[in-house]
C-alpha cells in the first residue's frame, strides 16, 4: 500500500474507501457463475460489474484506478504550481531591478 493510500486509510478511521478493480471483477465473476448458461454469465457479469461501479460512485468510493489517476493529476498540478512559483519569483526580481533603475535615474 502506498503512502498516500495509507494516509487515506488512516484518515477514514482505518476503513479504506478505495476498492481495487480486481475485487469488483472477482465479485461479479462469482455472482455470474451462479447463473446456469454460459451465454448469460458473460452478459450478467458485465452488467453486475457496471452496476456495482455505479453504486460505489454514488457512495463516493473510489476504485484503485480512479485513485491512481487522481494522484497523478494532483502530482502534475503540484509540479506546475512549483514551476509558476519560480516564474513569479523571477518576475518579482526583474520588477525590483527595473524599479531600482527608475529610482536612480529620477535622482540623477
Amino acid at each position: 500500500m502506498s503512502e498516500s493510500e495509507q494516509k487515506m486509510n488512516k484518515s477514514e478511521g482505518g476503513n479504506s474507501s478505495i476498492l481495487n478493480n480486481a475485487f469488483l471483477r472477482d465479485l461479479s465473476g462469482r455472482v455470474s457463475r451462479l447463473l446456469p448458461a454460459k451465454e448469460l454469465r458473460a452478459d450478467a457479469r458485465a452488467k453486475i460489474e457496471q452496476t456495482m461501479k455505479q453504486a460505489l460512485r454514488e457512495l463516493d468510493i473510489l476504485t484503485m484506478e480512479d485513485f491512481k489517476i487522481q494522484t497523478e493529476t494532483l502530482t502534475k498540478a503540484q509540479e506546475r504550481v512549483e514551476e509558476l512559483e519560480v516564474q513569479v519569483k523571477d518576475l518579482e526580481g526583474r520588477l525590483e531591478t527595473l524599479e531600482a533603475g527608475k529610482s536612480k535615474s529620477k535622482k540623477a
